[in-house]
């Protein structure tokens, strides 16, 4: 990083009136220290303000006199004191930071996850410590500035002012998971714990942020106070899992022979040969000007009031909890979590062993204390950690391969944790680039001898250690590639990829990541390429099967993969994005719950991806099609050119997004409506069609209204989300189980045909229809013979029933990272006993592998010891109990296992919620979840093989020929990865559902039916009302009428009356009427959901 605090500019921005003060009279909360990457913007500013207030205050300067001075500075390093001189350290920082002005007065260090990043590099995500690492970024960056050499306190610097280099290398496997698990797990007491970590991971990251970081002058920049965070936050986990949650009095840590071990002191020797430390000595910490006339820095006059009352000796300071005043948490989430909450899952892991001896002879004290003062008060509710699930899908992805290795070799014990670490550093020096020793400069400074993972890497290729599971490297790449080969001795071909594609919510995605794949799209549209998929969905016999035919989800599905292909062609910058989806559903939610009114408000996409307000009022021809709107000329959207002669428009026209109405149909009762109401996906792909997927096209307006809506980027995430649903009704009505071409074929479920808009039926082995060519002519080719497009079509499955599974798309395969409601309808299904009849005789392919499931780190973070030192459950997801769904479902499951999870719902899923009525229900959905647990490993479908319906469709009674392409059932593909990220709204909206279907008897399809008519009649009165398709859009896509529009009319003619009688004074119990479009509220107009939300979610 090599951030130099004098010249860190962004920093200094934020310091222009900012004077230190003695005393704040803000109130704060209890002092938690988070990972950066979870702080919001508004936090991490602050944060940055503090620190260039105390820069210019002549405060921080203090704190690197204290750090180089030699008599503080042996204590703080190379000795088995180097955690708690660096806790002290980081506790008066924190204290002068607040002390920087009221603004300022509850800030908290924020800690650096380097295992974060680690998980990033390993996972493919990205390659250097600045792409992997938000802090790097976003703390000062490293860009900006030139090649300088500082003295700072009089100790030599060099870097880039303010980077040495972009961080174009990246810190060693001693930041991953499996190392430092190794490091803060191996040792058996405090003695030993920290040197293994000073001189591993702490010493690694030190050495790869580079320029200031490599010296003692490191607290200059301002991501050492991160970095050390996170170091502390180890050791706050290493004293939970090796000295327990009690609250120890000072004579008892004194005296403890994990807590407390002590070491020689370094005099004037290496090794160590002075006395050694005593529990009651004070921490040594001075500052003065290059090193002269040192004085105590509790003495000094511009920081000494910043150590007032701070417990100051050594032995004060092993419990987090136990500082008084200075008490602080760590909100720990994911691996972090994990460890937290697991330790190393070794039953002798918390014995309070009572030897003395260690690694770097250190010794019991036997100095007996005599009765402090100081005792601990037992009862005053501080805990040490705070644990939230928060887990991104890099480290979904780690923590799947580590489990599953352990599993692999037998489960966790220390002999296995040592083996995984010994893979991981190895499989970093062949697979990541090579590991890297510490320059001889680093050594002598730091006192180190060799990088952890060079030492081990030297042990293994002398024979000195060996790897014991014989298949790691295969495993590894199995899971990782090997993206950055060090050698020759890989078994796989060096092309291969950092496993299949994940694609996300566009919410849940990074900045970065949003950035990239409009820089994708933009740069698509820069080439001739983007055309052609306008041409593809325009062109007659392709939108024969295109629309209006049961083919609808099929043909998308391949229309999809070929486009992404052709995103990840427009570079190597571009070679690993995904398609997001647009997640309307959640935008239903948050009207519903009125936090916002139109598509443009509640949509984060709608403003991030080009927007809708810059431009003009346009009529643009595209491939011979009017698009009449505003022309929105917001990148990616200005790199935009239409095909008919003149010059480009650079833009594309949008609807009136602002005022734009979030159809009823995108509602979380109308949506399970429609993927779960038909028996097979003859039924479900025209529901969803003409429901949802029109609905949206039509609120979109603009270009969406008609077949040249692929010029709109906005078009892919909208179909990412139907396809989305595909892929639940696939697992839910077809099942999990792995199939042949010929399975699939002859399958009455997951196969139906039906009338071809030009004669004929849908065959099975079809081929998907898609010719480009420009409107008006006739010269049409296949896309897969075009000059321009063709290539991305190359080895993608192209045949109809091919297109089932995600995961049987070979190198092509997918993943949907779900979250919320789309996860409870993955894992739920629609909750009807005869959705999931199942068939005992057919297994799931082995390739689901259930047994990992139960050693996931982040499953048992949540609250399995959230008793241990009370951590506040609801500090991470207060209304965590109103979505049940959620919770239970997003373990998270690992990547090459959701199937285990998938079709065993939880008690907790099945657990009636308050008001609810009948026993006969209760035992019926009692009994089910017992069948679902018997039978979770087996395939879970419904058998039911009736004809036609009132789509038309047919089964096919074709019998295709014999494959040879019949998938791999232990490839270790998955559909969809579930994590924990739910929304208030989202939570609020699933606790209606769930009150209201306990008190209407229980979830079955009559439910679902009356639940979509109560939403839809909700929205007729309460949120504006429901519109109906134009004539126009009607008749370009061929439709009837809006899905809600029919439900209304319906309920208003008592052609379908809603059975729950109570349903409107219900609604507006939750929602209030925001918007009414009549007089037949029964409640009072004014209420808003604000007023209700915190008593609902109590109550559930």
């Amino acid at each position: 990083m090599k951030l130099l605090w004098a010249l860190t500019l962004s920093l200094l921005a934020f310091a222009s009136t900012h004077a230190p003060v003695e005393a704040q009279s803000t109130a704060c909360d209890a002092r938690v220290r988070r990972n950066w990457d979870a702080l919001s913007t508004t936090e991490k500013d602050a944060y940055k303000g503090a620190l260039a207030a105390a820069m210019d205050s002549g405060a921080y300067i203090k704190f690197i006199e204290m750090h180089t001075e030699a008599m503080s500075q042996v204590e703080a390093h190379g000795q088995c004191m180097f955690t708690y001189w660096h806790r002290l350290f980081l506790i008066v920082f924190e204290n002068m930071l607040r002390g920087q002005g009221d603004e300022f007065a509850c800030v908290t260090i924020p800690y650096y996850n380097w295992l974060g990043a680690y998980n990033r590099v390993l996972s493919g995500a990205c390659t250097t410590l600045g792409d992997c690492s938000a802090i790097a970024t976003e703390l000062g960056g490293f860009t900006s500035g030139s090649n300088r050499t500082l003295l700072i306190n009089d100790l030599k610097t060099s870097g880039t002012c303010v980077t040495e280099e972009p961080l174009n290398h990246f810190c060693q496997a001693s930041t991953s998971y499996s190392s430092v698990r190794e490091q803060v797990f191996s040792g058996s007491n405090i003695g030993e714990m920290s040197p293994l970590v000073e001189e591993g991971c702490h010493a690694d990251v030190h050495r790869s942020l580079g320029g200031a970081m490599k010296t003692l002058a490191s607290p200059s920049d301002p991501i050492f106070w991160s970095h050390h965070a996170m170091v502390d936050a180890l050791h706050t986990i290493f004293h939970k899992c090796r000295v327990g949650t009690k609250r120890l009095s000072f004579e008892e840590k004194a005296n403890h022979p994990v807590a407390w071990t002590s070491c020689p002191r370094v005099i004037d020797s290496v090794p160590p040969s002075g006395p050694p430390f005593k529990p009651t000595d004070v921490v040594t910490m001075r500052t003065g000007e290059n090193g002269a006339n040192p004085i105590n820095g509790s003495d000094d006059p511009v920081i000494g009031q910043y150590f007032k009352d701070v417990p100051n000796r050594f032995a004060d300071l092993m419990d987090v909890r136990d500082l008084g005043d200075f008490s602080y948490s760590y909100e720990l989430s994911g691996q972090l979590a994990s460890m937290y909450t697991d330790c190393d899952g070794n039953s002798t892991a918390r014995r309070l062993e009572t030897e003395g001896g260690g690694g770097i002879d250190q010794q019991a004290d036997t100095t007996t204390i005599a009765s402090s003062e100081s005792s601990s008060t037992y009862d005053d509710g501080k805990v040490d950690v705070i644990i939230v699930e928060d887990c991104d899908l890099s480290e979904q992805h780690v923590a799947t391969w580590y489990n599953e290795a352990m599993t692999a070799m037998g489960g966790q014990c220390a002999e296995n944790m040592a083996d995984l670490e010994r893979q991981a550093c190895m499989f970093h020096d062949e697979c990541l680039g090579g590991v890297v020793d510490f320059s001889e400069e680093f050594k002598a400074t730091w006192g180190v001898k060799e990088a952890r993972c060079k030492t081990i890497v030297n042990a293994i290729n002398s024979g000195e250690q060996s790897i014991v599971y014989g298949e790691w490297r295969e495993h590894m790449e199995a899971y990782f590639g090997c993206p950055v080969p060090a050698s020759e001795t890989t078994p796989t071909d060096q092309s291969q990829t950092a496993g299949p594609a994940f694609r996300r919510n566009w919410e849940a995605m990074s900045d970065a990541d949003k950035e990239t794949y409009k820089g994708a799209v933009a740069s698509a549209m820069d080439s001739p390429a983007y055309l052609k998929f306008i041409q593809m969905h325009m062109e007659k016999m392709s939108e024969y099967e295109a629309h209006g035919q049961c083919m609808f989800t099929y043909w998308h599905r391949l229309f999809l993969v070929v486009f992404e292909n052709m995103l990840r062609a427009q570079g190597d910058e571009y070679a690993c994005v995904t398609i997001p989806y647009f997640n309307w559903m959640e935008a239903n939610n948050r009207v519903l719950s009125g936090t916002c009114k139109t598509m443009g408000d509640c949509a984060a996409i709608t403003t991030e991806l080009g927007g809708f307000t810059s431009g003009s009022q346009q009529n643009v021809v595209i491939n011979g099609q009017s698009n009449t709107g505003i022309c929105v000329t917001e990148a990616p959207l200005n790199h935009f050119c239409q095909t008919t002669g003149g010059q480009c428009a650079d833009c594309v026209p949008r609807g009136d997004w602002g005022s734009a109405q979030v159809p009823g149909s995108t509602s979380y009762a109308s949506l399970l409506k429609q993927v779960f109401d038909g028996k097979n996906i003859g039924e479900m792909s025209p529901k969803v069609e003409t429901g949802s997927h029109a609905a949206v096209h039509n609120t979109l307006g603009g270009t969406m209204l008609h077949f040249a809506s692929p010029a709109d980027p906005i078009f892919w995430s909208h179909h990412s989300m139907v396809d989305a649903l595909h892929t639940i009704f696939h697992k839910c009505r077809v099942g999990t189980q792995r199939m042949t071409f010929e399975e699939k074929a002859a399958d009455p479920v997951a196969w139906t045909s039906c009338a071809r808009r030009d004669g004929g039926v849908f065959n099975p082995a079809d081929i998907v229809t898609m010719r480009t060519g420009v409107a008006g002519s006739n010269s049409f080719v296949n896309g897969s013979v075009d000059p321009v497009i063709g290539q991305y079509f190359q080895g993608v499955p192209n045949r109809f029933a091919d297109l089932m599974d995600v995961r049987d798309l070979g190198d092509f395969s997918y993943t949907y990272e779900l979250s919320g409601q789309l996860a409870s309808m993955y894992t739920d299904c629609n909750g009807d006993a005869t959705t999931s009849t199942p068939t005992t005789t057919t297994p799931v392919a082995t390739t689901t592998a259930p047994a990992p499931t139960t050693t996931t780190p982040v499953a048992t973070t949540a609250a399995p010891v959230a008793t241990t030192t009370a951590p506040v459950a609801t500090t991470a997801a207060p209304v965590a109990t109103t979505a049940a769904p959620v919770a239970t479902t997003t373990a998270p499951v690992p990547t090459t296992a959701p199937v285990a999870t998938t079709t065993a719902p939880t008690a907790t899923q099945t657990t009636p919620v308050p008001n609810q009525s009948g026993q006969i229900a209760n035992a019926q959905r009692f009994f089910n979840w017992l069948w679902n647990i018997f039978s979770h490993h087996h395939h879970h479908r419904n058998l039911a093989v009736e004809d036609g319906t009132s789509n038309g469709q047919q089964q096919d009674a074709t019998t295709p020929a014999p494959s040879t392409d019949s998938p791999s059932f232990d490839d270790g593909k998955v559909d969809v990865i579930i994590v924990d990220d739910c929304s208030l709204s989202e939570q609020y909206v699933m606790t209606w559902y769930k009150q209201t279907t306990a008190a209407m008897g229980g979830q079955c399809a009559e439910t679902i039916a009356d639940l979509e008519r109560q939403s839809c009649m909700f929205h007729d009165q309460c949120l504006g009302g429901v519109v109906d398709f134009s004539d126009e859009f009607k008749a370009t896509w061929g439709l009837k009428e809006a899905r809600c529009k029919t439900i209304v009319d319906a309920v208003n003619s008592g052609e379908q009356p809603i059975v729950y009688a109570a349903w409107r004074e219900n609604m507006e119990s939750f929602f209030g009427c925001p918007m009414p479009t009549n007089e037949t509220s029964p409640g009072d107009q004014s209420q808003t959901t604000k007023d209700t939300a915190t008593d609902v979610i109590q109550s559930v």
